[in-house]
C-alpha cells in the first residue's frame, strides 16, 4: 500500500469497471527524481496508457493508473510489504501488513522464498490493495448510484465468481454488505481451499473510487489464525480512511471505530504461520452485462458497528453495468 505523487497527463474515459487486487502508483506528467530525457518521456507514455510505480517505500506508494495518480498509505501500525508491488496492463497490486512482520522479514536473507514469523497479537492478518484503470461506473465520480450498481453486480453469478479467490461462484457466499458514503464493504466467504490455502475463508473487500480509478482493498486473517469479522472490518475501514486522506478525499468513520489493543488468540498453540508468495496469474475478464433501469438501495452502516446478526443481501436487481474487466492476482 504505497503512496505516490503524480501530475495529470491525459484522461482515459473507460466504459467498463475494473476491480483489482493490486495497488499501483501513479505517474502521468511529472519527472521523478533521477529521470531525464527519453526515459522520462517513455514513462509518461506508459503511465497514460497503463500502470507504473512512481515511488515506493514502506510508508507510501505513488502509482500511475492510466493517466491518474493514486496514492496508497498504510494505516497507522501497518507497512507496505517489501517487493509486493506488481503492475500489469490492467491493474496495480500491493500487500500491506503489520510493521512488526515487515521489520522481521527485512532481516531475513534475500533467498528466503517462505518465512516463518510470529504474528502480532493486535491484528494477525494482511491487507491487499488493487488499483484498476477505470472508474467504478461508466462515468467518473462514484457516488451512491455507482455503488448500488456495483453491489447489484457482485450479487450475480459472475460477480460472485470475481469476488471469490478461486473464480468458482458456487463456492462463494456474500454474508453481509455495508455502504458507507461512497464505499462498498462486502463480507465474503469462499469455501474453495485450493485458491489460497494460507488465508482464512472469510474476508472483507472494500470498493471505492479514487481520482477516477476503482480501488479494491481486502482484509483477511490466516486459516490457522482467523480474525473476527468486526475486527477485520474496523481494520479495513481504517485503511480506507488512510487511502482517502492520502488522496485528499473526505473520510467516513461510520465503520471505523477503535481496533482493540490486543485480540485474544484463537489458538494458543498456533502463534505462528507461514507467509509465502501470494501472487499468481490474473483472472480473466468477466462478460459485460446490459444496463438495467433499477439500482439497489443504499444500506446505511451503524456507528459504531454491531456484530453482524444476519446476512444483508439487499436487492437482487440486475446491475446497471457489469464490469468488462474484473481482474486481480488469483487467490488475493
Amino acid at each position: 500500500m504505497p503512496t505516490s505523487e503524480l501530475c495529470r497527463a491525459g484522461r482515459s474515459r473507460a466504459r467498463h469497471l475494473a476491480l483489482s487486487a493490486s495497488v499501483a502508483l501513479a505517474l502521468s506528467g511529472c519527472l521523478a527524481v533521477g529521470e531525464s530525457g527519453l526515459d522520462a518521456e517513455l514513462e509518461r507514455i506508459r503511465a497514460i496508457r497503463g500502470f507504473a510505480v512512481v515511488s515506493a517505500s514502506p510508508e507510501k506508494a505513488v502509482l500511475a493508473a492510466r493517466g491518474r495518480r493514486v496514492i496508497v498509505e498504510p494505516a497507522p501500525g501497518s507497512c507496505i510489504a517489501r517487493d509486493s508491488i506488481e503492475v500489469s496492463s490492467s491493474l496495480a497490486f500491493l500487500i500491506i501488513s503489520d510493521c512488526v512482520i515487515e521489520h522481521a522479514a527485512a532481516l531475513l536473507p534475500v533467498t528466503s522464498d517462505a518465512i516463518e514469523i510470529e504474528l502480532p497479537p493486535a491484528f494477525p492478518g494482511v491487507i491487499t490493495v488493487s488499483v484498476s484503470g477505470a472508474p467504478m461506473d461508466d462515468d467518473e465520480g462514484g457516488g451512491s448510484e455507482a455503488v448500488g450498481n456495483l453491489r447489484a453486480y457482485l450479487e450475480t453469478v459472475e460477480g460472485k465468481a470475481q469476488l471469490g479467490r478461486g473464480g468458482d461462484a458456487t463456492m462463494v457466499e456474500i454474508e453481509e454488505t455495508r455502504i458507507v458514503g461512497d464505499t462498498l464493504y462486502v463480507l465474503v466467504r469462499d469455501r474453495s481451499e485450493d485458491a489460497s490455502p494460507l488465508l482464512a475463508p472469510a474476508f472483507w473487500r472494500a470498493f471505492v473510487e479514487v481520482n477516477g480509478r476503482m480501488v479494491m482493498a481486502t482484509v483477511s486473517g490466516f486459516r490457522d489464525r482467523p480474525v473476527g469479522s468486526e475486527a477485520m472490518l474496523r481494520k479495513l475501514a481504517a485503511q480506507v480512511s488512510a487511502l482517502r486522506a492520502a488522496n485528499g478525499l473526505d473520510r467516513f468513520e461510520a465503520v471505523a471505530g477503535e481496533l482493540p489493543a490486543a485480540l485474544p488468540p484463537d489458538r494458543e498453540n498456533e502463534r505462528a504461520t507461514r507467509i509465502a508468495p501470494y501472487l499468481s496469474p490474473m483472472v480473466e475478464p468477466a462478460p459485460r452485462k446490459r444496463r438495467a433501469k433499477t439500482v439497489t438501495a443504499e444500506v446505511k452502516a451503524p456507528s459504531p458497528p454491531a456484530a453482524p446478526a444476519s446476512v444483508d443481501t439487499g436487492s437482487a436487481q440486475a446491475p446497471k453495468n457489469a464490469p468488462a474487466a474484473l481482474r486481480r492476482p488469483s487467490g488475493a
